[in-house]
C-alpha cells in the first residue's frame, strides 16, 4: 500500500554457536549479553540475581560482581597492560548502557518488562552454572574414583533457585543418571567429566532456547509484523514475505584459524566455504558481465585454481564425507575420537585437501588433520569431535526443566508438536552437524534464490583504536574473506 515502504520483517536463526556459552577462546568474549547483564543491573537488581558480592566485613558496601567472577565470562587472556586498561574500562562502560538500549529496544518491540526480567534470570542461572564445580570424589584409599562430587553448593543454589528448581534436584541430575534395566530404572553415579558435560550441555540448551524465544517475541511484535498484519516469523527461512519480495541481510562469522581449532571452527569454515563459492561465482560473472556491456574482451580467470569443490567434498559427500562418518561413529556402542578419526582419513586419502597429521604435529592431545581452505590451510584437532556432535542433554535434564516451577522456564522445554516429534524419529540420529548442515542448506537456497551482494567488513587493528593499521591484521582478513581470491582468478 505505502510505495517501497517496508510492509515487514523477519528475523531466522541459523547456527548459532552454543558452544561460546562455555567455552571462550583466549581473547574473546562471551555473548555481549552477559557482560551489560553483569554492567548494568542496578544493586537491587543484582541481589535478586545473585550477582553481589558479599560484604568483607558486616554492613559493608555491596558491589555488583564482574565478569572475572564467573567461568563462563572470565576470559584466559594474559593480565592487561596500562594501555589496555583503559580500552577495557571503556569497554565496562559500554557494556553498562549495552543492557539500557536493550531494555528500550525490546520495549519499542513490545516485549513486556516482566518477560525482559525472565530473560535475565535465565542468563544469570547460566553464569552460576559454569560456577558448578565438579571433582572426582576421594576412595576411602585416598584416590581419586570415577563418582563426581559438588565442590560448590552456593553456585547450584543460585542457578537452581533462578531456574524454579530445587537444589537437590539440579545436583541429583547432574551427579547420576537413570538407566533403563528391563523394566526398571537403575540410578548410576556420573563421573567427574560426564558431570561437567551435562552441566555445560544444560547451560548451552538454556541460552538456546532463551536466544529462540526472544527472536519468536521479536517476530510476532506488531513493530517488526506490519501494521498490515503479516506473519513475519512463519515468512523466516522463505524466500518471500506473505509472497513479496523480501530483502535479507545475513550475518555471518568470519573464517576462523585459532590456536587449537575444532568441531565449532570446522562448521563455521564449513559455512564460509559455501559462502565462498557463491561469491566467486558472482564476482566472476559480474566482471565478465562488465566487461561485454564496455565492449572490451572479457577477462579470463582460472576457475579450477579458485574451485573448491574437493573442500567440500570432504564434508558432506554421503557415506564417507565427515558429517556422515562423525554421525555414524555416534551411534556406534564403541565409537571414539580415534575410530572416527581413522575412518575419515581412510575414506578421503586420495582428498588433495586433506593432510592427515601425525599425533606430535597437532596442537592438542588427539589425531589431527589439516584441511586446505580458500583462506588457507587449518589444522583441526578431533579431540572432542563425538561429544560435541552428541551434544548431551540427558532425558533427566530435560524433565526436570519442564516441571519448573518457573512457567517461563518450563515454556523453554515445552514438548514440541506431535508431528515434529513424528520427523524426528523417523530421521534417526543427526548429531549437531546433521542440525548444522540441514540450516545452511536451507540458508543457501534462500541466497540460491536471491540476487546476492556482498559487504567485506575490515577490522584495521586488534586494539578498537582509531587511525591505527595493523598490516598482518589487515591482510589476514583480506585472504579469509576471499579478497585475494578474486583478484587470484583473474591473474
Amino acid at each position: 500500500t505505502r510505495p517501497h515502504g517496508c510492509c515487514a520483517a523477519a528475523f531466522s536463526t541459523f547456527l548459532l554457536e552454543k558452544t561460546r556459552v562455555v567455552r571462550i577462546a583466549p581473547g574473546e568474549r562471551n555473548y555481549h549479553v552477559f557482560y551489560a547483564l553483569l554492567a548494568g543491573l542496578k544493586p537491587l537488581e543484582a541481589a535478586e540475581l545473585s550477582l553481589l558480592h558479599e560484604p568483607a566485613v558486616p554492613g559493608g558496601t555491596l558491589r555488583p560482581l564482574g565478569p572475572k567472577a564467573f567461568a563462563y565470562t572470565s576470559c584466559a587472556a594474559e593480565q592487561p597492560t596500562s594501555s589496555s586498561a583503559a580500552a577495557l574500562a571503556a569497554e565496562a562502560k559500554r557494556d553498562k548502557a549495552a543492557l539500557r538500549d536493550i531494555g528500550r529496544a525490546l520495549d519499542a518491540l513490545g516485549l513486556a518488562h516482566y518477560e525482559q526480567w525472565q530473560a535475565w534470570q535465565v542468563l544469570a542461572a547460566i553464569l552460576h552454572l559454569g560456577n558448578v564445580q565438579l571433582a572426582a570424589k576421594a576412595s576411602p584409599d585416598g584416590s581419586a574414583s570415577d563418582t563426581a562430587e559438588l565442590r560448590d553448593a552456593a553456585a547450584v543454589t543460585a542457578a537452581a533457585t533462578l531456574l524454579g528448581l530445587t537444589a537437590d534436584a539440579v545436583s541429583g541430575v547432574l551427579l547420576t543418571r537413570c538407566i533403563r534395566a528391563g523394566s526398571d530404572f537403575v540410578t548410576t553415579p556420573n563421573s567427574a567429566p560426564a558431570a561437567g558435560l551435562l552441566r555445560d550441555g544444560l547451560a548451552k540448551a538454556l541460552y538456546s532456547r532463551l536466544f529462540e524465544r526472544v527472536v519468536a517475541g521479536i517476530n510476532r511484535s506488531p513493530a517488526i509484523c506490519g501494521a498490515d498484519g503479516v506473519d513475519a516469523g512463519a515468512a523466516a527461512g522463505d524466500g518471500e514475505l506473505s509472497g513479496r519480495p523480501f530483502i535479507g541481510m545475513l550475518d555471518i562469522f568470519g573464517f576462523e584459524d585459532f590456536e587449537i581449532n575444532s568441531l565449532e571452527q570446522l562448521l563455521i569454515n564449513y559455512s564460509n566455504e559455501h559462502l565462498q563459492a557463491i561469491f566467486n561465482e558472482i564476482i566472476f560473472a559480474a566482471a565478465q558481465a562488465e566487461a561485454v556491456e564496455e565492449g572490451v574482451p572479457p577477462p579470463t580467470f582460472d576457475a579450477e585454481a579458485v574451485s573448491n569443490s574437493s573442500t567440500l567434498a570432504l564434508f558432506s559427500t554421503p557415506h564417507r564425507g565427515l558429517f556422515s562418518l562423525l554421525n555414524e561413529e555416534c551411534v556406534f556402542p564403541k565409537g571414539t575420537d580415534a575410530s572416527f578419526s581413522d575412518k575419515f582419513a581412510a575414506a578421503n586419502k586420495d582428498n588433495p585437501r586433506l593432510t592427515v597429521l601425525p599425533p606430535a604435529a597437532g596442537k592438542s592431545r588427539g589425531a589431527s588433520f589439516a584441511v586446505s581452505h580458500y583462506a588457507g590451510s587449518v589444522v583441526y584437532s578431533s579431540a572432542g569431535f563425538l561429544v560435541k556432535n552428541k551434544d548431551p542433554f540427558s532425558e533427566d535434564l530435560l524433565v526436570l526443566l519442564r516441571g519448573s516451577k518457573a512457567p517461563y522456564v518450563s515454556s523453554l522445554f515445552a514438548p514440541p508438536p506431535a508431528d515434529q516429534q513424528a520427523r524426528a524419529g523417523r530421521r534417526g540420529f543427526r548429531g549437531v552437524v546433521g542440525t548444522y548442515a540441514s540450516e545452511l542448506d536451507q540458508l543457501l537456497r534462500v541466497i540460491a534464490g536471491s540476487r546476492a551482494h556482498f559487504v567485506r567488513c575490515v577490522k584495521p587493528n586488534t586494539f578498537k583504536a582509531a587511525r591505527r593499521f595493523e598490516r598482518d591484521v589487515v591482510l589476514r582478513q583480506l585472504r579469509c574473506g576471499g579478497g585475494l581470491e578474486a583478484v587470484r582468478g583473474f591473474s
